[in-house]
Order: C-alpha cells, then sequence, then structure tokens
C-alpha cells in the first residue's frame, strides 16, 4: 500500500518512519474496534511505541483489534503490560501455512508456525480474546491450522483467497518468473471445487468465517456475525 500510493518504493518500504503526529494524536472514545496495526507489523522494533499507543487508547475506553503475525516476545509484553485490558483487546493472528517452506517464501523474516501457534496459545492462557485469519490462505491445508488451534481461538476463524496477487507482487517489484510460477500454481490450487469443499466441511463451524473473496465464489448469502463491530484501522 505505501508503494502503490507513492510514500515508498520497493527498495524502502521495509525502512519504518515512525509518525509521531500519530502516536501523540488524541482519539475519542470510538464504537466498535480499532484496527491495529495497518500499515505495520508489531515487531521487537516498535513494541514499546506500539504498547504506549494503545495503553493510550485504552485507557479512554477504546477496545482494539491488533492483527499479527506474532512474535512471542511481543504477544508476552502485550499481555504482562495490558493485562487489565484483557477485555478490551482481541488479538487476531495471521496464520497462512503451517508449511515452513511456504511461509518462508511468501513471508520472509516473518515469525515461524511454531511461534506464531505459540502465540495464540500463550494470549489465550492469558485470558486474552483470540482470532485468527487464514487470509490469505498460503496453500490447500487450512484444515490443519484449524485441527490445532480452534480450541485456543475465542471468537473466529477467517479464511480468505490472496487478493490481487500478481498485481500487487508487480507494484511490489517482486514479480519474477519464480514468483509469477509460484502465484499462478497457489491461485489454481484455490479454485472453486477446493473452495466448495472447504464450505461443505466447515459450514456449520459457528468459529469458521467466509471473507469475500469466498463469498464470491461460493454465491451465497452468509450472514453477517452476530454482534460483530466494526473497525476503525490506525
Amino acid at each position: 500500500m505505501a508503494i502503490r500510493f507513492g510514500r515508498k518504493t520497493p527498495w524502502t518500504w521495509e525502512k519504518e518512519i515512525f509518525r509521531e503526529d500519530w502516536f501523540i494524536k488524541t482519539m475519542k472514545p470510538r464504537k466498535g474496534r480499532i484496527m491495529f496495526p495497518s500499515t505495520h507489523d508489531i515487531s521487537v522494533y516498535n513494541i514499546d511505541h506500539s504498547i504506549s499507543f494503545i495503553k493510550r487508547h485504552l485507557e479512554r475506553g477504546n477496545s482494539f483489534l491488533l492483527v499479527t503475525k506474532p512474535q512471542l516476545d511481543c504477544v508476552k509484553q502485550i499481555c504482562a503490560k495490558l493485562n487489565r485490558y484483557s477485555d478490551k483487546i482481541m488479538f487476531r493472528f495471521s496464520i497462512g501455512s503451517s508449511i515452513e517452506s511456504v511461509l518462508r517464501y511468501w513471508e520472509p523474516n516473518a515469525s515461524s508456525y511454531e511461534e506464531r501457534c505459540s502465540c495464540v496459545k500463550f494470549a489465550y492462557s492469558n485470558g486474552f480474546q483470540t482470532s485468527l485469519s487464514c487470509e490469505p490462505m498460503l496453500d490447500k491445508h487450512p484444515d490443519i491450522i484449524i485441527k490445532e488451534l480452534e480450541e485456543f481461538i475465542t471468537d473466529s476463524i477467517w479464511l480468505g483467497k490472496p487478493n490481487f496477487l500478481l498485481r500487487r507482487l508487480k507494484i511490489n517489484g517482486q514479480l519474477d518468473v519464480t514468483a509469477s510460477k509460484k502465484a499462478k500454481d497457489l491461485i489454481e490450487s484455490l479454485n472453486d471445487e477446493f473452495i466448495y469443499n472447504l464450505y461443505e466441511n466447515y459450514k456449520d463451524n459457528p468459529k469458521v468465517k467466509w471473507k469475500e473473496s469466498l463469498k464470491k465464489v461460493l454465491k451465497l448469502e452468509i450472514p453477517v456475525i452476530a454482534g460483530f463491530e466494526p473497525e476503525t484501522h490506525c
């Protein structure tokens, strides 16, 4: 997104910029949850600033949806320093594959599958709300992730296909021959037949939710989650 809107280039996007104007901004109480972060991830490099920002707005009565490819050290710090606000924080852990080589290719330098699973279990055991995002699914085996983690998920498990994968790779300057083939193979593997079968397997599971990319294939009017609150991105 930063490249698309001209704030970064394919060669500079990794360098985080601390936006002090946003950090010190006063946020009034809002309806629903604040989704944080939406332009970076929570990491050991920004965890102190992230916790400080979240805490200031929790103190004003806001609730947060923390979206992350989690690092265990960061999750432990959040749970320890914001434990009194556990009822106002929901983690949304992003896990698109249980296969380490797949994660390493599509999400280089992100945490391992084992570490992400440990984060889910740690947050759950410390009384925090937990949810899971398998969007994008990076292989045909979300069932492995669901089987291992469902009991530690208090809210929802979101399934979805990669959105505009080839276009995003091109924008990011990463659409070489290898990436193009892997992307096309992934898109083909998540074909309509696979989606129909996935829906049949999980349509009666109240935790499993379907992103728009799957709803379009299924052509079903799947009900909106009861009690789901709007999110403000931050």
